[in-house]
């Protein structure tokens, strides 16, 4: 008894009598299946990451991290740190042809700073631009639209940790669905003449995603007696305006397809043929054909009676036909016969000619 006494009395004379410690070098210390009977709990090293000792097997508390960890023979640190899940988002749906990035808040459990989202599709995956941590249950990550693509959908959602967890979500959670896309050009779709039937190009749209395009007037108005193949985006039927000239129809098409619209202005012309009459005055007469005409028909009659000597001229001449003109064409009317010629010669010089023009613009 007397020896233990006196070994105690040892090892407390060591002590360090400012801090109440005993140190490392004074004390040789070893426990074996140690068994802690406590309630509540063990209290282990605790520091941040620069802290952190160089000896395999020591286990801390990185308070840098907020979790528990142990030093392994290579160096490396094994980490408490529990799984992410991925819940759900807030936009389920991206337009890949829009332009831009598209902003996607991610929900889900255990998230931490410094990770990263990717969108994994069904061959091919890839990395948000930029991952913020909002908090453990929620990060928001910006992507490229034109990233996200029909072929790959639907993608799924995983989060990587700095610290290398991984959670993935069970199920696609974002689909592609693009605005459809107008393949005819803006502008006038054709002319229709003033009583006819029409004859227009037909506005068409596409969808990338396969979807059914519905066709819809969305402002503006067809020309009387005109309406709009709602399936097939055709404009047909017979003109039965009231207008008295020619006039421009302005109206905007509207592209549908599951929802998402694309809007595009086109106009019709309904032409209204234009008479020009010209009734010989002695002089000659002349008609600058009008911007947009490319053809003009036409009535030409003489009357007839016209005297020669003892001899009586013929009736009247009559012929109708078509000319192909350009604008800026210069048409004449001249009757050489407007005087008489010489003695004993005397015509009637009256003559008449009607033009109507006809074209695709005015």
């Amino acid at each position: 008894m007397g020896n233990r006494t006196r070994k105690i009395a040892e090892i407390l004379g060591r002590a360090n009598h400012s801090t109440g410690k005993m140190s490392a070098d004074t004390v040789d210390v070893s426990f074996e299946n140690i068994t802690d009977t406590g309630t509540e709990g063990t209290k282990v090293a605790s520091g941040n990451t620069s802290q952190r000792g160089t000896t395999a097997g020591q286990w801390r508390y990185n308070a840098e991290t907020g979790f528990f960890e142990g030093r392994n023979t290579d160096g490396t640190y094994s980490t408490l740190q529990p799984d992410p899940t991925i819940t759900s988002v807030d936009d389920s749906e991206v337009d890949s042809g829009a332009g831009g990035n598209q902003t996607i808040v991610v929900t889900g459990t255990n998230f931490t700073s410094g990770g990263t989202i990717t969108f994994v599709g069904s061959s091919a995956d890839f990395d948000a631009s930029t991952t913020t941590f909002n908090s453990t249950t929620q990060v928001t990550a910006v992507a490229p639209k034109s990233s996200f693509l029909n072929a790959q959908e639907p993608y799924k959602v995983k989060f990587t940790s700095s610290l290398g967890k991984i959670g993935i979500s069970a199920v696609g959670l974002i689909s592609v669905d693009n605005t459809p896309s107008w393949s005819t050009a803006s502008g006038t779709l054709g002319t229709v003449v003033k009583g006819a039937s029409a004859s227009l190009t037909t506005p068409t749209a596409t969808d990338a995603d396969g979807d059914t395009i519905a066709y819809s007037v969305q402002s503006g108005s067809l020309p009387t007696g005109l309406s709009l193949n709602s399936s097939t985006g055709a404009i047909t039927g017979t003109e039965s305006g009231s207008d008295s000239s020619s006039t421009t129809y302005s109206f905007t098409l509207r592209a549908t397809a599951n929802g998402k619209t694309t809007d595009r202005a086109f106009t019709i012309l309904v032409y209204v043929a234009q008479t020009y009459t010209f009734s010989y005055t002695g002089a000659e007469q002349s008609l600058t054909v009008p911007s947009g005409i490319t053809s003009m028909t036409f009535d030409l009659r003489g009357a007839g009676g016209g005297q020669q000597g003892s001899s009586t001229a013929g009736a009247g001449g009559k012929t109708t036909g078509t000319l192909a003109v350009s604008p800026g064409d210069i048409l004449k009317m001249t009757n050489r016969y407007a005087a008489a010629q010489s003695p004993g010669q005397n015509y009637d010089a009256s003559l008449t000619i009607t033009f109507e023009l006809s074209g695709s613009d005015v």
